[in-house]
């Protein structure tokens, strides 16, 4: 690991850093050839534009609205049981029940999120650099190696994938909840960290809003696992679950929630892989069946839980991150 400032007036203890960066330890491998460069508000903005969100009271509004149509836990579990005797011809059928949570939450309010933190795999980092140098033409006249706290220069087209962190933008968010800009610091990297180790956009398109649900979700509530237990663990929960951050962040508290009962690691290492099914089969385990559901699945051998989850997979990938998505933003209004 090698951290890099490009063109910020603050960086973090990098002792600090160094002693705690062994709580993400899943990390080890990806770190070792991992560079890490700190930017200011402003060139963080040129390298990963704010996005836009839907607005939380909107969005709440539109998923109460919608309940009725996209109910995540009951809706497709009466859809799965009533097609269950489907032929094998018809059950990858356009369906009208398909109801997209993107569409909904894309009718409501949008906010700009500025973000801290960006991670840049293979397919962006060329773009990324061509950005900055366009930005900063002394890019390397700036850049020193903060590790080894002397000058040091860097080819820049040997570099494959790399993490931006705006520690600005990290000192304010953690000055507003009295935590440590340095524990502060740690939380954002192993977020990056983890869309570095999923790497998922070669399978999935994190542009597609309800996979950025997913993906967002997943690394706040891993950034939040590599500390749980620790001395940090309740800086840490007031900085992962209580800062405003945009809704797909917020949703961070569910899959926490869900990861006190089904390793965290392995829901992350099936979206690593694209398999948005076989995550599926962990919600539904971890919500349990409505009493009506269960009272089905007794009345006979044919009628049981891996049937039901097997009808819902056989449909599409997009199908199946389409539930995924309502499960997890129902799920986190219901405990916000």
């Amino acid at each position: 690991m090698r951290i890099f400032n490009i063109n910020s007036q603050v960086t973090p203890d990098i002792e600090f850093i160094k002693k705690y960066i062994s709580y993400g330890f899943i990390f080890n491998k990806i770190l070792k050839n991992m560079d890490i460069f700190i930017v200011n508000e402003e060139l963080m903005d040129v390298i990963n534009p704010p996005l836009e969100e839907p607005e939380i009271s909107c969005a709440d509004e539109m998923i109460k609205s919608n309940a009725n149509k996209i109910s995540a836990l009951r809706h497709p579990m009466a859809i799965a049981i009533a097609n269950v005797f489907e032929d094998e011809k018809d059950k990858n059928m356009k369906r009208d029940e398909f109801t997209d949570i993107s569409e909904i939450l894309g009718k409501c309010r949008k906010v700009k999120y500025n973000v801290s933190g960006f991670y840049a795999g293979y397919s962006t980092i060329g773009n990324i650099f061509n950005s900055i140098f366009k930005y900063n033409s002394s890019l390397d006249k700036n850049m020193y190696d903060l590790i080894n706290n002397n000058h040091s220069s860097i080819d820049t087209n040997k570099i494959k994938k790399a993490i931006f962190i705006c520690h600005e933008r990290i000192i304010k968010s953690s000055t507003d909840l009295k935590v440590d800009p340095n524990t502060a610091f740690l939380i954002t990297l192993f977020h990056e960290l983890t869309h570095a180790y999923m790497d998922s956009s070669k399978k999935l398109d994190y542009y597609n809003y309800r996979n950025r649900i997913i993906e967002e979700s997943l690394c706040e509530a891993m950034s939040y696992d590599c500390f749980k237990g620790t001395e940090f663990d309740g800086d840490v929960a007031k900085f992962v679950f209580e800062s405003d951050k945009p809704l797909s962040y917020k949703c961070g508290i569910y899959i926490s929630e869900i990861a006190k009962t089904i390793p965290l690691i392995s829901i992350v290492n099936r979206w690593k892989h694209g398999n948005v099914k076989e995550i599926l089969f962990y919600f539904y385990e971890f919500e349990k069946l409505s009493d009506d559901i269960c009272k089905v699945l007794k009345q006979g051998p044919f009628f049981n839980r891996t049937n039901i989850f097997y009808n819902i997979a056989n449909r599409s990938d997009d199908y199946a991150s389409n539930l995924l998505a309502m499960i997890i933003v129902e799920k986190t209004f219901e405990m916000l």
